[in-house]
């Protein structure tokens, strides 16, 4: 009966022990690459098609999204955005950062993180990466907030 009782026991911590591994596992996506590596350090993206209303009164062309800083450590990229806005007939650009979230299929939420002191500047917002292929990449804006300048 002790020999029993051990080898339950013994399973017991084995199996506790396999359940800390488990959530401690790093995140990583299922299939191919997630929202976070995608954003590699100088790569830019082109803004090709939106359903927000930014574009309703064609105010800007010209969208790009540059990576200029990232920290592995923290997952946190920062992207400057540069478009020209027709009103003005001025290239303008600001720069954002933000921080990755991990889910099922990897780190594919990024949410701005809030460096505004005024309610003025770029939007901030929460953005899921439903597409991740370089060519193409498909984000959803999850929540939206924007503040006209």
């Amino acid at each position: 009966m002790p020999r029993f009782a051990t080898l339950i026991f013994c399973a017991c911590i084995v199996k506790t022990l396999g359940e800390e591994e488990a959530a401690t596992a790093t995140c990583s996506p299922t299939t191919g690459i997630d929202g976070y590596h995608l954003l590699e350090l100088n790569r830019t993206f082109r803004l090709v098609d939106t359903t927000l209303a930014i574009q309703t009164t064609n105010t800007y062309r010209c969208i790009t999204a540059t990576t200029t800083d990232k920290k592995e450590d923290a997952h946190e990229v920062t992207e400057t955005v540069e478009y020209f806005r027709l009103s003005t007939e001025r290239w303008e650009s600001f720069s954002q950062s933000f921080v990755f979230q991990c889910g099922p299929e990897g780190y594919n939420t990024m949410t701005t993180i809030d460096q505004h002191i005024v309610n003025t500047g770029p939007p901030s917002g929460s953005y899921e990466f439903l597409k991740r292929d370089p060519a193409c990449t498909i984000l959803r804006a999850k929540r939206f907030d924007r503040t006209d300048n």
